[in-house]
């Protein structure tokens, strides 16, 4: 087993340690929370305690799924990121030192305090956990924040689960630690589950130390130094001139073309300065986006970039073509002296998104690159991981501008990004290694929406609009705005759920006829069960009276519901009535009673055989069998025969029937259930509805493509995923692949609404044939890998290309 499948597996035990302790955290945290109002002298203090307390006795329920969707959240970006040679670094590493406001500092070391109160309850065995996962990546260096379980992720968890709640800050404050303190009691059961599933899989909670030999320990370690100094620095600049890649090679690969010659073309050089001397240029791009499989190491492992120090940059000069904007930032406070070596350490970041922003101000008169600027921006890298983000940046816009299969408008978009994609790169590498970051989710799904709704003039138009109104938004800001990309992406997914099912009338039409057609299903399901209860209790009575009632009365009721209130009530009563008067009586009372009633009952079921339709045949049939069974049970008496009383007490939900209400069974809908509520719906209204299923027209039908393979189930439901509304995806119908756009998901009753762009009205289409459509390959996604992939593999297969073509590599 893989050090990658293990990791998943101590997730797993992980991830559900903590979902059954999470249950225990309330109760615990109300009593700590009685006990902090108790024991404060502070009286603003002793208020927040019992509010928060108050807050977490009626709301529980909404936090515990909140904890643990932050929770699988920060789990994903960990497992993507430990070990990784680019990490996330924290704003004071990357960017320097800043101030704080006093509340953003006291909620800073209420968090790390909470954090530290984890962690120390975590005791043993969170360090045996951090021993595990060092020993499971073959690391030789113990560090808990490369642990993807430390006491972090369940602090942030907590916090911002806490936070989605909206309470006053006082009362989040105190919250969160009640809850820490709680979590506190809990966690080291938790590591302990994780450390059972590790030590199964047998990863043990110690580190291998590897000695070197040496002749003479006194004499010989400086020279042995000193020697490896020299070798080591020799044989990289041996190598670093043997290779001269430069990044205008990696360019023109991406370009297609042959690998360029700087002396030839006059380019300025722009060599690779972070590559490392034992590594390729394809190896570096795969590790930046953790495309190399995680491997136990054999203690021969090397770094795929250059130290530091050997990397060159580290201004000496602070590029002139920055000065305004390193002026500015000084006037702000950013740092104190205009030298290289306070300014390289704090302003990157900030440079890029004044750049970025100033590309925003003059439009599409002048867009600066990322490319123009690159020399300059490399003076001010510290580090080689810092430089080789840059020129990552500056392929992938490249490979971007050349993708044709990406929607023009999009390309155009994405072309006075550069700078705001560096600096998204530099401040969260997850950004490279999480296929599910928020920004890249948002370029994906722009892609792939605009790709669907092309040639649907509504949708499109409609699209292009949100197009430019994301990319306004993103020239405005730069990424030191928290959750910038994951504001854009949630209130895109919101607008294309709304917004695409009311663009035109036929739309909006037949999402209202196939809620009504769910509504009147679930009210049927509904009435039909509370009859069906009562009369299969009843014993000899007639099968095809009970299917009767369960069937054709139940429709008569549901339509009775849309159309009169007297009538629906009389509908219900009708039920008891004609069940308490075809059965024997308990007195001669009873029995007189009945024959009073009968005459009513047969004219009430003369008005449902309005509603329904029945024909004659049918209705004398079913008149003539209830006279009979009135005169020939009906009049019989019986000691033990329930009264009419006990018939309606029986029958109390039946009476009660309240239409458009729902519960937890009627999330279970199939299409082929609702289909003849839909059509009886659509003709009330006189909406023409097209579907697509298994009984429609032979020219609707779906048919299997001739020369495609039946797809195993897992390898076939990424699809699902990915068509969200406005994307589309491809069906092979008489002969020929389709283009379909999906305009809406309805999970209730499993139906999707599709568009095309040969015809005008909108399909309702059954999700269980779309499904079987795909997995026997008979449907096919529009986009078969989504935009960002789609772009790495360019630049990876590109950065190959150009290591392969320089003559004089290894």
């Amino acid at each position: 087993m893989t050090p990658r499948e293990v990791l998943l597996l101590a997730r797993q035990a992980f991830e559900r340690a903590v979902e059954e302790h999470l249950p225990a955290l309330f109760p615990s945290a109300t009593e700590w929370l009685f006990a902090k109002a108790n024991q404060s002298d502070n009286k603003a203090e002793q208020i927040a305690a019992h509010q928060a307390r108050y807050y977490l006795q009626e709301r529980k329920e909404l936090l515990a799924p909140k904890i643990m969707f932050f929770l699988r959240g920060l789990l994903d970006r960990s497992l993507d990121t430990a070990y990784q040679q680019f990490q996330t670094r924290s704003a004071l590493q990357s960017t320097g030192l800043s101030l704080l406001g006093e509340s953003e500092f006291e909620g800073t070391l209420s968090f790390m305090n909470m954090i530290q109160r984890l962690r120390d309850s975590g005791g043993q065995e969170l360090n045996e956990l951090n021993l595990r996962i060092t020993g499971l990546f073959g690391q030789s260096e113990i560090k808990e924040r490369e642990n993807p379980f430390r006491p972090y992720i369940l602090a942030n968890s907590i916090s911002e689960a806490v936070e989605t709640m909206r309470f006053e800050l006082t009362v989040s404050k105190v919250l969160k630690f009640a809850l820490a303190e709680s979590m506190a009691q809990q966690i080291a059961v938790i590591y302990r589950l994780t450390n059972q599933t590790l030590q199964a899989q047998g990863v043990e909670a110690n580190l291998s130390l590897r000695i070197a030999k040496q002749t003479d320990v006194s004499n010989s370690r400086g020279a042995s130094a000193s020697a490896f100094q020299h070798y080591r620095s020799q044989g990289e600049s041996v190598s670093a001139v043997s290779r001269e890649l430069h990044l205008h090679d990696w360019l023109a690969a991406i370009r297609a073309n042959q690998v360029s010659d700087s002396s030839k073309d006059g380019k300025s050089p722009d060599p690779l300065i972070w590559l490392s001397a034992q590594a390729t240029l394809g190896e570096a791009v795969r590790k930046a986006f953790g495309k190399s499989d995680i491997k136990f190491s054999d203690g021969n492992t090397y770094s795929v970039l250059r130290a530091d120090s050997n990397s060159g940059g580290s201004a000496q000069v602070l590029p002139e073509r920055l000065m305004p904007y390193l002026r500015e930032l000084q006037s702000q406070g950013a740092f104190t002296s205009m030298t290289p070596a306070l300014v390289s350490r704090s302003v990157l970041v900030k440079i890029l998104g004044k750049l970025h922003k100033k590309n925003s101000v003059e439009g599409n008169s002048r867009i600066r690159k990322l490319s123009e600027y690159r020399d300059d921006l490399m003076a001010l890298c510290e580090r080689s991981e810092q430089k080789m983000t840059l020129d990552v940046v500056i392929a992938l816009s490249e490979a971007w501008q050349l993708d044709t299969r990406m929607p023009e408008l999009l390309r155009e978009k994405l072309n006075a990004c550069d700078f705001l994609i560096a600096q998204l790169a530099l401040m969260d590498s997850s950004w490279f290694l999480a296929i599910r970051h928020p920004a890249r989710l948002l370029f994906n799904r722009i892609s792939a929406v605009m790709t669907g709704v092309r040639g649907l003039t509504g949708p499109e138009t409609y699209f292009q609009e949100e197009v430019g109104k994301i990319f306004k938004t993103l020239a405005r800001h730069d990424c030191e705005v928290p959750g910038l990309f994951e504001r854009i992406f949630s209130r895109l997914e919101a607008s294309l759920e709304k917004d695409l099912r009311n663009l035109d009338r036929l739309s909006r039409r037949s999402v209202r006829v196939l809620s009504e057609a769910q509504l009147r299903f679930a009210d049927s399901q509904r009435l039909r069960q509370e009859i069906s209860d009562v009369l299969s209790v009843i014993p000899g009575f007639s099968q095809q009276f009970r299917s009767f009632l369960e069937n054709e009365w139940v429709r008569a009721i549901v339509i009775a519901s849309r159309k009169d209130t007297e009538l629906l009530r009389s509908f219900c009563e009708f039920v008891p009535w004609i069940v308490w008067a075809i059965q024997p009586k308990s007195d001669d009372a009873q029995r007189a009673t009945s024959r009073s009633y009968f005459p009513d009952l047969m004219h009430i079921l003369r008005q449902g055989f309005g509603l329904l339709e029945l024909s004659t045949f049918r209705q004398n049939a079913l008149y003539s069998w209830l006279n009979d069974i009135h005169e020939r049970n009906g009049q019989q008496l019986a000691v033990e025969a329930l009264t009419f009383d006990e018939w309606q007490l029986r029958f109390t939900a039946v009476r009660e029937f309240q239409a458009h209400l729902r519960n937890e069974t009627d999330l279970t809908l199939q299409f082929s259930d609702i289909q003849p509520f839909i059509q009886a719906v659509a003709d009330e209204i006189e909406l023409q509805v097209r579907y697509l299923a298994e009984d429609s027209h032979p020219s609707q039908q779906l048919t299997q493509s001739p020369f495609t393979k039946v797809k195993k189930v897992a390898e076939s439901d990424i699809w699902l995923d990915r068509l969200q509304p406005g994307c589309s995806f491809e069906l092979f119908q008489t002969g020929e692949w389709r283009r379909m756009c999906v305009v809406w998901r309805d999970h209730l009753s499993c139906a999707w609404l599709l568009m095309t762009a040969s015809h005008s009205h909108p399909v309702l289409a059954d999700f269980a044939l779309i499904q079987s459509a795909f997995h026997r390959g008979a449907a096919r996604l529009s986009e078969s890998d989504e935009m960002m992939e789609r772009s790495i593999q360019k630049i990876i297969s590109a950065a190959d290309t150009a290591e392969s073509s320089q003559p004089n590599v290894r």
